[in-house]
């Protein structure tokens, strides 16, 4: 069963989306889904080369499952995103914490709250990681509401620290930012990104381009504290705090939660589609089989969630 607040999530958006969401996963996996899925491992993982880690699970994961991309060289994008989720994991996790925790599943209702989010090693903060192609007030106020942060916020009774990612936009199979992108000096083999004087204006035809998975001669933490000289860090990485909200507010939402997944848990029939919500703000997972009026299965690009995680899908 997927965690509660995807869940949830899934049924804002439409109906028939939750419902089959209980069941069935599609086979292809976006960059951030392997990237989270990364990320995970090496926040929670004891390993002291936790940035190794992660990027070694997001090519694990690719062994296994299709990855969406429009790029024709799979293999160079996958290594591209697990250098991506190494110095991600790097940037978050630094050297002297401990692992990243899971939250233990909790009642709620007659239900059991999966969570997706992390707590901090100290179990006084949530943590979630929230990746994006650019950042804006409205993303800040859609991710501080959504179910991933104001239901795990309500449920567990923990303040949540957003920690926020900037990863620039995908294209040809690359996500395009500092964190992956840079420009280096022919002779002095200077790092940089941006210069601190004279913003405007670009370095000389001198220096040349370099993607952080095609030079392996800066160690990720320099990597890092390049892009923290040239004062580029914290314009992709920074933290946003969310505070459990005041008892009625947290009453509220928890009643609503509970709610909601008394009909999605009690739903026999396949409900109605939304129609308006099918390709925006990404093509819904089971568009075409629900446009055919069909039902997800596995010999048209999905797996059944119990046979991917080895338990009942609505256990």
């Amino acid at each position: 069963m997927p965690p509660t607040s995807d869940l949830l999530i899934a049924d804002e958006r439409c109906r028939r989306l939750g419902y089959w969401s209980l069941d069935w996963v599609r086979s292809k996996m976006y960059d951030t889904d392997f990237l989270n899925q990364a990320l995970r491992v090496g926040l929670t993982t004891p390993r002291p080369d936790y940035g190794e880690a992660a990027g070694e699970a997001l090519i694990e994961t690719l062994s296994r499952r299709e990855l969406e991309t429009s790029a024709h060289d799979v293999y160079s994008t996958g290594i591209h995103l697990a250098s991506l989720a190494d110095i991600l994991t790097t940037a978050l996790r630094k050297s002297a914490d401990k692992p990243w925790r899971v939250p233990d599943p909790v009642a709620i209702g007659k239900h059991t709250w999966r969570s997706s989010a992390f707590l901090d090693p100290t179990g006084m903060f949530l943590r979630r990681v929230v990746l994006v192609s650019n950042w804006s007030d409205e993303r800040h106020y859609q991710e501080c509401r959504a179910w991933a942060t104001m239901g795990e916020v309500c449920v567990l009774n923990a303040p949540m620290q957003l920690a926020i990612a900037v990863i620039g936009q995908s294209r040809n199979g690359k996500r395009h930012s500092y964190w992956t992108h840079g420009i280096r000096h022919p002779f002095s083999k200077q790092l940089r990104f941006r210069r601190r004087n004279f913003v405007g204006e670009g370095f000389k035809d001198t220096w040349r381009e370099v993607w952080r998975e095609d030079d392996d001669t800066f160690p990720t933490t320099e990597w890092l504290d390049a892009m923290q000289s040239d004062g580029v860090l914290q314009d992709v990485c920074f933290r946003v705090d969310v505070e459990v909200p005041k008892p009625e507010v947290r009453k509220r939402i928890l009643d609503l939660a509970e709610k909601k997944l008394d009909r999605i848990m009690t739903t026999q029939e396949v409900p109605e589609p939304s129609l308006s919500v099918c390709s925006f703000p990404r093509p819904c997972p089971f568009l075409n089989p629900c446009s055919r009026g069909d039902a997800p299965n596995g010999s048209h690009g999905f797996l059944r969630l119990d046979r991917i995680s080895g338990a009942s899908p609505k256990a």
